[in-house]
């Protein structure tokens, strides 16, 4: 398993991780044949007991943190919501996505970094998920790498320890 495949790995568990866990709706999600297919898209996947668990997980992290139970599960919701957005993004234009982040707490605005300019149409994508969130995205651009870039210099760097006989624990 390469650098790459690791951190794409890593990526992966801690995207179902927060779908699984941060998703809210009205109604549960129904799966399709193509998404039982392919458990990588993430909104079609729920736990068991759904709506109890989340209710469940918000009390925790509400009590947790202190925080408010309804900006819990606003916040929680709007994780699933981000990350949803950070894919589509990540589809259209992953050469230059260097990165994002969501907010550590209820009403922080959530980031979102571009190597160079953020493309075209970006902004309006942002601005319409922000309207209909009720949160904050700041756009930084002109960040030295992307996380492709960034990829492949991780890549490179594990072959060169690879190749002077480091092995991985």
């Amino acid at each position: 398993m390469t650098a790459n495949d690791c951190s794409r790995l890593i990526i992966c568990l801690g995207l179902a991780a927060l779908l699984m866990v941060a998703a809210e709706t009205e109604k549960p999600v129904e799966e399709t044949p193509e998404d039982r297919e392919d458990q990588t898209k993430g909104p079609c996947i729920q736990p068991v007991g759904f709506p109890e668990s989340f209710d469940i997980d918000s009390q925790i992290v509400a009590k947790t943190f202190g925080w408010d139970i309804k900006q819990t599960r606003r916040h929680m919701h709007n994780q699933k919501a981000f990350a949803n957005l950070m894919v589509r993004l990540n589809e259209q234009h992953g050469p230059v996505l260097a990165g994002s982040a969501m907010a550590r707490n209820p009403g922080e605005e959530a980031t979102v970094w571009f190597k160079g300019p953020a493309p075209k149409g970006v902004q309006d994508q942002i601005s319409e998920f922000m309207k209909e969130h009720g949160m904050e995205v700041k756009v930084i651009e002109n960040m030295r790498f992307s996380m492709e870039d960034q990829e492949k210099r991780m890549d490179e760097l594990a072959s060169r320890l690879k190749e002077s006989g480091f092995r991985g624990v």
